[in-house]
């Protein structure tokens, strides 16, 4: 019977003390004086933006590999002794979310966390887990086939829960792809992704079980050289120890020069225009403000996503503004209220064109979050083939 230390150390400190609650942080914006003084007793669990993570195997690294330290590689799979070559997990974690939460309680990983939870399950899984941002989720996609990890995969859902209808679809659609990839294989769903009622029949939702018991690896911040590396050579620790000393004494004697020769030109030096200090503040507060494109832009995907929803319809244009009233736009003349607009076909039914597009209409408006409204409509015909078909100009208000 193999015991695996790491399963025992999690088991142990559960039964010993109640873990804190878990903060989930997946970018360094979430990062500030206000939040770190709020949740200074929970554990930080690193996930989404703030971690890469490959296969060995897939030759993978982060688009931006100087924006992340590279942390000690995983085993793929439990074992008692180190016999053959083996695949490895590769972790990469964001230098500015490490660097933000210096001085905070050594920050945990979510994918060491899917990673025990993995190892523990005696049929296939694939785990999907991940978090969701402002306006897209991340998902982290890991799949174990006899308690091994055997493949790793990251995507990004131009969506969230926040519009239910056109999320649940996406990710039933990514889980049908798994399903058909990976037959047989059962799939779970993990927090921090929330569960909807649209997906109950397609996966099972374990919550926060993957983080009941923490995973307490460590984290390599840049800081000091890996543990082993030392261990290996304990010569280099003697020299590595008097050039510190040496270094010390230059380094602070420099310091000393920079300071005093600081102090004498701030002394000697022009006084402070406050001029300068507001126009620092007037550059800082455009940097901060919220641009209208990142609404524009995202406008744009939730009405695609909405119309890819409907059978044999074909989009002709998309016009979205940030200000009601847009007037005479690229499509015509539109309400006063209006801020989106778009022309499609469909094919004719045998049906009066308001009956079938009434519910055309109600789908589009309830996925998009959208007052929907017919402007024009008028019929088209091929006369080589007969084919009839509807061109639809449709407008509305779209609400943040």
């Amino acid at each position: 019977m193999l015991i695996d230390p790491v399963a025992l150390n999690a088991m142990f400190w559960g039964l010993v003390r109640r873990s804190p609650p878990c903060w989930f942080v997946s970018h360094a914006d979430q990062v500030n004086t206000e939040s770190l003084a709020e949740r200074k007793t929970d554990d930080v669990v690193l996930c989404g933006q703030a971690v890469f993570a490959a296969l060995q195997s897939s030759g993978l690294m982060p688009a931006r590999a100087d924006d992340y330290y590279e942390q000690p590689q995983r085993p793929t799979q439990r074992k008692l002794l180190d016999d053959k070559k083996d695949d490895a997990l590769r972790i990469w974690v964001a230098r500015d979310a490490l660097q933000r939460l210096d001085g905070h309680k050594r920050p945990l990983l979510a994918f060491d966390h899917y990673l025990l939870w993995g190892f523990q399950q005696r049929i296939n899984t694939i785990i999907i887990g991940g978090i969701e941002s402002k306006y897209e989720t991340n998902l982290e996609i890991m799949v174990f086939e006899q308690r091994k990890l055997v493949a790793v995969e990251e995507r990004i859902v131009p969506v969230t829960s926040r519009n239910a209808q056109p999320f649940a679809s996406e990710l039933n659609r990514i889980i049908s792809d798994e399903k058909l990839r990976w037959k047989g294989f059962r799939v779970v769903l993990s927090a921090p992704l929330p569960m909807l009622p649209e997906l109950a029949d397609s996966v099972e939702y374990i919550d926060q079980a993957a983080f009941k018991h923490r995973v307490r690896e460590t984290i390599n911040s840049g800081s000091l050289p890996p543990l082993g590396r030392v261990l290996r050579w304990p010569a280099a620790i003697a020299l590595t120890g008097i050039l510190f000393y040496c270094a010390a004494l230059g380094l602070g004697w420099q310091q000393y020069i920079a300071a005093r020769n600081e102090y004498r030109a701030a002394a000697h030096g022009e006084p402070f225009n406050p001029e300068l200090l507001s126009l620092l503040e007037k550059q800082r507060h455009f940097l901060d403000t919220p641009q209208p494109q990142q609404q524009l832009s995202q406008r744009a995907r939730i009405i695609a996503s909405a119309l890819s929803s409907v059978d044999h319809l074909a989009v002709k244009r998309i016009f979205v503004t940030h200000q009601a009233g847009a007037g005479n736009s690229t499509l015509g003349n539109l309400t006063a209220d209006a801020n989106i607009a778009f022309t499609v076909d469909i094919p004719a039914a045998n049906i009066t064109a308001l009956e079938q597009i009434q519910p055309i209409l109600a789908s589009l408006s309830k996925q998009m979050g959208a007052d929907l409204r017919l402007d024009t409509q008028r019929e088209k015909s091929d006369s080589s083939t007969g084919f009839k078909s509807l061109h639809l100009l449709i407008e509305g208000v779209m609400h943040d």
